[in-house]
């Protein structure tokens, strides 16, 4: 009987182990389903007698109403020397109108269970309202007011401004910001598309209500709009409301810049944005791309998906699961009214910069030489389709679609076949596409972090350029920030220099008074405007000629420490203490030489050249202005002509909060005796001509000995 068992149990293990293999062999999963038949949802349009283009797309799933009206007319627009006027403009339109304030606007919005928005693009600007059904009439009659009569009030554009400001402030020292910033810069150079749609540090405090006046009035008529409404409302209801509201808006003559196509990318560019402090690297690489109606379009979202549209494509495959180099990349096709860009984006650590970029240049060179594979090609064609499909499942995205479809010429049947375009792109017009538009050695490179470490194996791939970030300026196409102009220094102008300077020195105390300060120490209370608000400290300072210098901020919830000890300097923050890195240290020297006395003292110092520029009026009273140069900065003292007494000092400095080049003042109030000699007890501080720091000084006290411990790095 036992023996019968163990014959029993080693059969059934016999078979077991034979059946082993055929269990291990994986499941080929079924074939692919062929695709459901699809028809975009139907729409009407009519064109009223003022030239807006109303479109009705008619969807009753849900008891909602969405108004989408957009302007022909976008950030392509933006004057030259003022990018941002778009977007700002467009960001004002629901902040108050002749007849609403911006709060009435938004409780009124709000009583009837909807939404506002606004916004822009590089084509268009836009307002939406979606409203549940019973609010249909309240959002078309403030949709029509806002759109036709924006008060653009000061205050509104001074809030929006400052808001705008706090978020590029941010952006500005944010590696990713900067790569995909700038390789549209690269890419573009001085065309429309190169700068940035949202302004920069440098244009957004420039723009006046003056340019969002004349923008509104040159560019947003009815005859330069379209007008598309979707959800639980029939055509005819929704006709009336348009002709009702927007019937009488009248049509106005459309002053648009001709945009011509940029100039197709040609040889291989490599830019680095040194940033000494990254620990990873930012990488973008891109080129001229193709316009919206180009028949290529199709074949080249196909190839995107293939190369960077998550687990499964080419590149996250390479980088990130096989090589372990990233965490995320992606590529993207913008194409635009003229030909957009095409971009591939990832980051790595900064040892495997160069590693990382070679693999991405010899991907795209694969994928023009060989086939994608069968399964590839069905995997980014199915997840383009399916992301298509589910943006039509409510009545905003509906609107937004045909609206971005009809703003490029496009009609019903287009968006009808939109689908099947997409699913029946073949490989050899994806191997075609990647031939004609990703060739590496046409392509614009852009790379941000810690140059130092990667520009020369960099360099065995291309020539390179080399900018440090904080003199990066995008709303030049070179990037590069414009140095302060330098008034040709004579020697007739050195010398009369000479002579104001010795005049503010006699009305100051004298020279053998200021001679004779070999130490400074200042306390008093700061008030500092940043991107996060207003914060006010306690401040002291404190300088030992002829190089140290210490400045504390004590704010409620830290302290702030920053000296420069020679050659040397550290900061300590609540995240510790370190070293000032060596590009940091020239901006500190600049920072004690900027100071009350030691610019008083200046010509005691080599390679400082002091020249007489002329006389202007500051704060309504004339002033001498005097220019100091040394090498490339530049900065102007201005001295009030009935007291000798400085007034201001101008200067080009860092924005603590970006890292950025900024235009900044210094004005110089309540001058009181100390020891002799005079001091500024107030000085307030301008960035770009808006306050940003204010000193009020409680106690100065010279040569009363500073310890040398304040000094060293603890």
């Amino acid at each position: 009987m036992r023996e019968t068992v163990r014959r029993s149990f080693l059969l059934l293990g016999l078979m077991g182990l034979a059946g082993l293999p055929a269990l291990a062999q994986k499941q080929a999963p079924p074939p692919p389903q062929p695709p459901r038949p699809f028809r975009f949802p139907e729409f009407t349009s009519r064109t009223l007698p003022n030239g807006l283009h109303v479109i009705v797309i008619e969807h009753r799933e849900q008891p909602i109403v969405s108004l989408r009206l957009l302007v022909r007319a976008g950030a392509e627009q933006d004057p030259p020397d003022r990018p941002g006027v778009a977007a700002l403009t467009a960001g004002l339109l629901d902040q108050g109108t002749k007849t609403r304030s911006a709060l009435q606007i938004a409780e009124t919005i709000e009583s009837i269970g909807g939404q506002i928005s606004t916004g822009s693009s590089w084509h268009q600007s836009f307002v939406a309202v979606s409203v549940l059904k019973p609010g249909v009439e309240t959002a078309f009659e403030i949709l029509a007011d806002i759109v036709q009569n924006p008060a653009f009030a000061e205050e509104e554009i001074e809030r929006q401004r400052q808001q705008l400001l706090s978020g590029l402030r941010v952006q500005a020292s944010d590696p990713s910001y900067l790569a995909s910033t700038a390789i549209e810069r690269v890419i573009f150079g001085g065309h429309p598309y190169g700068h940035p749609p949202e302004g920069t540090l440098d244009s957004i405090p420039r723009l006046k209500r003056e340019d969002l006046v004349a923008f509104h009035r040159a560019l947003y008529h009815p005859n330069n709009a379209i007008l598309a409404i979707a959800g639980d409302i029939t055509a005819a209801e929704a006709f009336a409301k348009a002709e009702k509201y927007f019937g009488a808006w009248p049509k106005g003559e459309v002053r648009a810049a001709p945009i011509s196509p940029p100039a197709p990318t040609r040889g291989r560019r490599l830019l680095l944005i040194d940033k000494p402090d990254a620990v990873q690297t930012e990488i973008r690489l891109g080129k001229v791309g193709i316009a919206r109606r180009d028949p290529d379009y199709f074949a080249l979202q196909v190839l995107n998906a293939v190369l960077a549209s998550g687990s499964g494509s080419r590149l996250w495959d390479l980088l990130r699961r096989e090589r372990g180099l990233t965490y995320g990349v992606s590529s993207r096709l913008e194409a635009r009214h003229q030909p957009g860009s095409l971009t591939v984006s990832t980051f790595t650590r900064t040892e495997k910069t160069v590693e990382t970029l070679r693999l991405i240049l010899s991907e795209l060179e694969r994928i023009a030489r060989e086939r994608v594979t069968e399964q590839e090609l069905q995997k980014a064609k199915n997840f383009l389709a399916g992301v298509f499909q589910l943006r039509l499942e409510t009545p905003e995205s509906l609107a937004t679609i045909v609206l971005d479809a009809v703003s490029h010429g496009f009609d019903y049947a287009y968006l009808n076949t939109y689908r099947d375009r997409l699913l029946s792109v073949t490989a050899e017009q994806v191997q075609e596409v990647a031939r004609k538009y990703y060739r590496p050695d046409d392509l614009a490179i852009v790379l941000v972090g810690n140059a130092s470490a990667f520009e020369q194996e960099v360099a065995q791939l291309g020539p390179v350029e080399r900018i440090v970030y904080t003199d990066v300026d995008f709303t030049r196409p070179d990037l590069k920030r414009e140095k302060p102009a330098v008034v040709a220094a004579t020697p007739e102008a050195i010398a009369r220099g000479r002579e104001i300077l010795a005049e503010v020195r006699r009305a100051v105390g004298g020279r053998e008074a200021l001679a004779s300060l070999r130490d400074i120490s200042i306390v008093g209370e700061v008030t500092v405007s940043t991107p996060f608000g207003e914060f006010k400290g306690e401040q002291r300072m404190f300088v030992q000629w002829p190089d140290r210098l210490r400045t504390e901020i004590k704010l409620p919830q830290m302290t702030l420490v920053q000296v420069l000890n020679g050659d040397s300097g550290w900061v300590s923050t609540p995240m510790g203490t370190q070293d000032v890195p060596a590009p940091l240290m020239k901006e500190l020297r600049a920072a004690l030489r900027r100071l009350f006395f030691p610019l008083l003292r200046a010509d005691e110092q080599e390679g400082i050249i002091i020249s007489y520029l002329g006389s202007e009026m500051v704060e309504g009273k004339p002033a001498d202005v005097l220019q100091y140069q040394e090498g490339e900065q530049v900065l102007r003292l201005y001295v009030e002509t009935a007291s000798r007494l400085p007034v201001k000092l101008s200067y080009q400095g860092t924005d603590p909060f970006s890292g950025t080049r900024a235009e900044f003042e210094e004005l110089y109030a309540d001058y009181r005796e100390v020891a002799g000699v005079k001091y500024p007890f107030r000085t307030v501080t301008r960035q770009a001509g808006k306050r940003f720091a204010e000193l009020i000084v409680s106690e100065v006290k010279l040569n009363a000995g500073v310890p040398e411990e304040l000094f060293k790095k603890p």
